[in-house]
Protein backbone atom coordinates (compact mmCIF):
# COMPACT_ATOMS: atom_id res chain seq x y z
CA UNK A 1 0.00 0.00 0.00
CA UNK A 2 3.10 2.07 0.76
CA UNK A 3 3.97 1.37 -2.49
CA UNK A 4 1.17 2.73 -3.94
CA UNK A 5 1.14 5.55 -2.68
CA UNK A 6 4.84 6.34 -3.26
CA UNK A 7 3.52 6.08 -7.17
CA UNK A 8 1.12 7.89 -6.82
CA UNK A 9 2.77 10.99 -5.05
CA UNK A 10 5.63 10.49 -7.97
CA UNK A 11 2.55 10.60 -10.75
CA UNK A 12 1.51 13.57 -8.90
CA UNK A 13 4.48 15.36 -9.09
CA UNK A 14 5.58 14.31 -12.35
CA UNK A 15 2.34 15.72 -13.49
CA UNK A 16 2.82 18.98 -11.38
CA UNK A 17 5.98 19.55 -13.14
CA UNK A 18 4.81 18.53 -16.48
CA UNK A 19 2.47 21.25 -15.92
CA UNK A 20 4.16 23.85 -14.43
CA UNK A 21 6.83 23.28 -17.59
CA UNK A 22 3.86 23.59 -20.05
CA UNK A 23 2.78 26.71 -18.32
CA UNK A 24 6.50 28.14 -18.61
CA UNK A 25 7.01 27.37 -22.49
CA UNK A 26 2.90 28.77 -22.83
CA UNK A 27 4.12 31.92 -21.34
CA UNK A 28 6.97 32.11 -23.09
CA UNK A 29 5.29 31.74 -26.19
CA UNK A 30 2.85 34.53 -25.52
CA UNK A 31 5.25 37.29 -24.33
CA UNK A 32 7.38 36.63 -27.97
CA UNK A 33 3.80 37.15 -29.68
CA UNK A 34 3.15 40.42 -27.87
CA UNK A 35 6.44 41.64 -28.43
CA UNK A 36 6.31 40.74 -31.46
CA UNK A 37 2.87 42.82 -31.97
CA UNK A 38 4.51 45.63 -29.85
CA UNK A 39 7.11 46.09 -32.11
CA UNK A 40 4.99 45.83 -35.09
CA UNK A 41 2.58 49.16 -33.44
CA UNK A 42 5.53 50.75 -32.66
CA UNK A 43 6.89 50.57 -36.09
CA UNK A 44 3.60 51.48 -37.82
CA UNK A 45 2.93 54.41 -35.12
CA UNK A 46 6.12 55.48 -36.48
CA UNK A 47 5.89 55.10 -40.30
CA UNK A 48 2.49 57.44 -39.34
CA UNK A 49 4.47 59.92 -37.71
CA UNK A 50 7.41 60.24 -40.42
CA UNK A 51 4.03 60.49 -42.80
CA UNK A 52 2.53 63.08 -41.01
CA UNK A 53 5.66 65.28 -40.63
CA UNK A 54 6.13 64.65 -44.32
CA UNK A 55 2.84 65.66 -45.03
CA UNK A 56 3.05 68.72 -42.91
CA UNK A 57 6.11 70.06 -44.21
CA UNK A 58 4.57 69.31 -47.65
CA UNK A 59 1.71 71.54 -46.35
CA UNK A 60 4.07 74.49 -45.53
CA UNK A 61 6.09 74.04 -48.50
CA UNK A 62 3.36 75.15 -50.23
CA UNK A 63 1.44 77.53 -47.99
CA UNK A 64 4.85 79.58 -48.40
CA UNK A 65 4.64 79.29 -52.20
CA UNK A 66 1.77 80.26 -52.71
CA UNK A 67 2.15 83.38 -50.48
CA UNK A 68 5.13 84.09 -52.71
CA UNK A 69 3.33 83.80 -55.71
CA UNK A 70 0.55 85.84 -53.57
CA UNK A 71 3.26 88.28 -53.12
CA UNK A 72 4.31 88.54 -56.96
CA UNK A 73 0.34 88.70 -57.85
CA UNK A 74 0.06 91.54 -55.38
CA UNK A 75 3.23 93.66 -56.89
CA UNK A 76 1.76 92.95 -59.90
CA UNK A 77 -1.67 94.21 -59.60
CA UNK A 78 -0.19 97.54 -57.97
CA UNK A 79 2.67 97.86 -60.87
CA UNK A 80 -1.21 97.59 -63.45
CA UNK A 81 -2.68 99.88 -61.24
CA UNK A 82 0.01 102.42 -61.83
CA UNK A 83 0.16 101.90 -65.01
CA UNK A 84 -3.93 102.32 -65.70
CA UNK A 85 -3.57 105.54 -63.75
CA UNK A 86 -1.00 106.23 -65.97
CA UNK A 87 -2.87 105.83 -69.27
CA UNK A 88 -6.06 107.35 -67.57
CA UNK A 89 -4.18 110.83 -66.85
CA UNK A 90 -2.48 110.54 -70.74
CA UNK A 91 -5.83 109.81 -71.91
CA UNK A 92 -7.26 113.11 -69.93
CA UNK A 93 -4.03 114.83 -72.04
CA UNK A 94 -5.15 114.18 -75.25
CA UNK A 95 -9.06 114.70 -74.22
CA UNK A 96 -7.82 118.42 -73.16
CA UNK A 97 -5.71 119.03 -75.77
CA UNK A 98 -8.04 117.69 -78.51
CA UNK A 99 -10.73 119.46 -76.45
CA UNK A 100 -8.89 123.38 -77.01
CA UNK A 101 -8.30 122.72 -80.03
CA UNK A 102 -11.78 122.72 -81.22
CA UNK A 103 -12.29 126.04 -79.63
Amino acid sequence: MENKNQEQGKSKSTMWIVLLILSAVLNIYQWRNHTTAISNFESKVDTLVVEKVNVEQELSETKSELEKYRGISSNLDSLLNEAQAKIDEQAKKIRSLGASEKT
